[in-house]
Parts: C-alpha cells; sequence; structure tokens
C-alpha cells in the first residue's frame, strides 16, 4: 500500500486496458489477481468491460458456483443505475468471495452485473453522458475508487477496449496506473498510442491526479 496525503495507508488500482479485444486482458488480470492473494495481499478484482463481460469464468476450476452467483448479485451496471434513479446502495452488498486454492487471502469480485436475458437491455438503457452531466457519475466513480484503495491492498479493473464517447471519462478517475495488454501488430500499437495519450489526458481532469506508470505487457504477435 502507499501512503495517501493524510498520512493513511491506501491500495493502488490497477487498470487492465486493450485497444482490441482477444489479446489475453482479462486472463492476465486475473492470473495477477490470484497471484497476489495466493501472497497474501487483499485484492478486489472489478469487471468494467460492461459490454463484453465475463472474467468470472477465469475463477470457475475453485469456484464452480460463481457464475450462478453472478446471475443473483448485483454489480457494476446495476450500481450505475441505481445511482441514475437516485437510490444508490452499498457497493459491499456486490462482492463475491472467491476462493483461489487452499491457502490465500481476501480475493472479492465485484462483476458487470447480473447477468440473464435483461443485461443488454439493462446495460443500453444507461445514457453515460447524461449520467456524467446530470448524476454526477465521475464523483461517484471517484468515491467508489477512494474506498476500494482503502479497504484493499489491491483493486485490479478490467476495463473497456477500444475508445467511447464516456471512456477517458470512466478511464481517469478508476485507474492510478495503467496497464496494457498490446497484440504485436500496427493497429493495436496506433490505437493504444492514441489511447495512452486520452487516458492521460482523463485523469488529469479529476482530483486524484494522472496516472503513475503505463506497463504494457506483450501477448502474441499478428
Amino acid at each position: 500500500m502507499i501512503p495517501a496525503a493524510n498520512g493513511e495507508k491506501r491500495g493502488v488500482i490497477y487498470t487492465f486496458y486493450s485497444f482490441k479485444g482477444g489479446v489475453g486482458r482479462s486472463m492476465a488480470l486475473a492470473n495477477v489477481a490470484a497471484l497476489l492473494a495466493k501472497w497474501g495481499y487483499s485484492v478486489l478484482v472489478v469487471d468494467w468491460d460492461v459490454e463484453a463481460p465475463g472474467i468470472e469464468r477465469f475463477f470457475t476450476r475453485d469456484n464452480p458456483g460463481i457464475q450462478n452467483l453472478r446471475a443473483n448479485t448485483p454489480g457494476v451496471v446495476d450500481l450505475v443505475q441505481a445511482k441514475s434513479d437516485g437510490a444508490p446502495f452499498p457497493w459491499r452488498d456486490c462482492l463475491i468471495d472467491v476462493k483461489i486454492g487452499s491457502n490465500s487471502s481476501r480475493l472479492s469480485l465485484l462483476t458487470a452485473g447480473r447477468s440473464g436475458e435483461d443485461y443488454t437491455s439493462r446495460l443500453h438503457a444507461l445514457n453515460f453522458p447524461e449520467l456524467f452531466d446530470k448524476h454526477e457519475l465521475g464523483s461517484y466513480i471517484e468515491e467508489l475508487r477512494n474506498e476500494w484503495a482503502a479497504e484493499y491492498n489491491f483493486v485490479l479493473v478490467d476495463s473497456r477496449t477500444g475508445v467511447t464517447d464516456h471512456w477517458r471519462d470512466m478511464h481517469g478517475p478508476l485507474g492510478r496506473c495503467s496497464c496494457a495488454a498490446i497484440y504485436d501488430n500496427r493497429v493495436e500499437h496506433r490505437g493504444r498510442a492514441g489511447d495512452s495519450r486520452a487516458s492521460q489526458e482523463g485523469a488529469g481532469t479529476f482530483s486524484a491526479g494522472p496516472q503513475e506508470a503505463l506497463c504494457s505487457a506483450g501477448a502474441g504477435q499478428g
């Protein structure tokens, strides 16, 4: 953990990002989370890839019922929806405890949201530009981040791919550090270069300050 402005120690938040899908970003995050938990750290995994969720699948070996738990447990989409409705509820009510082997520390999972036939319609019903402009979603995300960092040694966020209208606003308040999973081709490199600049610009608009590091992990060649 790192010292905060008030002298208290806080956890570190890493946002795992890739310009394209299918480069191993979520798998890398799951492996890092498992290792950190085995090493005795408390870890929170947040599935912010709301349009292609499912990071819980990487933990099914030790947690065979985890997908059923996701179906009945609220997550990111539900938290955002509740915020937009003016009836926010505690994020701790969304956590799923994840078991990693026989000897590990605390590993919690905050999924993208309750799975089911209505997941896509609930996601598409969210008007993110309006949520940022009229419902202070940016401040709400920053509050979540601060609470997560106060309770966990590490917070690992599985980010969305590509660039969307609200991607920079999401990415800025979420991560102090960004880990980029890069597939070795021209499209990925060009996209990631632009995303890095946008990410730094977005982070600079929030009180937490800009990113502290950018760690790139090659995931293949193409």
